[in-house]
């Protein structure tokens, strides 16, 4: 076997940012809530002095310490979607003032690479797709853009489609293993379990 070219998969976000904002906003709202609830019950228990009182204190120190909590927990969240998204503008940017400029394939394929590889994680499978297409472009010699056109194919149920463009990418690296794997699954979500079976005798 050769050693399998780095692909997509390499990639690695935080699960606030391939979640998406929504999220986010679901737990900076929580958060509100029960801070909101807990000086609620602080009120209840200082101005309604009788034997619910002090379970109201309780419940309301709780409420707003849970509140706190979620509230530096979105707030976090949120940190993170934004520089994911202010670097998915910077490279963008870059990539189309590079293009304008008509720089060489060597300065634009690499910033490519990377916002295709975050837009993959992120699940933005329609902008990631028209990354990937514009590599393969650029390289049509390497199995990366291949790869990553191929896994989003698969996600968004285009399997035949996305097995034809993983058997163009063995053709440029018969043993690449990522792209068998790939491949694998493609057959086995076709019910073309023999051939499927090849593939992992060949693996093992």
């Amino acid at each position: 076997m050769t050693t399998p070219t780095p692909t997509p998969a390499s990639t690695s976000l935080p699960p606030s940012v391939k979640q998406g904002p929504f999220r986010t906003f679901l737990v900076i709202g929580g958060g509100f809530l029960m801070v909101i609830l807990g000086v609620a019950l602080l009120f209840f228990a200082i101005f309604d002095a009788n034997q619910d009182a002090l379970t109201s204190l309780i419940y309301g120190v709780v409420s707003i310490f849970i509140g706190i909590f979620f509230l530096r927990l979105g707030r976090r969240r949120m940190g993170e979607w934004l520089i994911v998204k202010q670097l998915l503008d910077k490279l963008g940017k870059q990539i189309e003032q590079l293009h304008q400029a008509g720089e060489p394939v060597e300065e634009i394929y690499p910033l490519l690479q990377a916002r295709a590889n975050i837009l993959l994680e992120m699940e933005r499978n329609n902008e990631a797709l028209k990354e990937f297409s514009q590599m393969h472009k650029l390289r049509p010699e390497e199995v990366a853009p291949l790869f990553g056109m191929g896994q989003v194919m698969f996600r968004t149920g285009e399997i035949e489609a996305a097995g034809a463009v993983f058997d163009k990418a063995l053709e440029i690296e018969p043993d690449n293993e990522e792209v068998l794997l790939e491949r694998a699954d493609a057959f086995v979500a076709l019910k073309m379990f023999s051939e499927a079976e090849e593939i992992y005798a060949k693996l093992n």
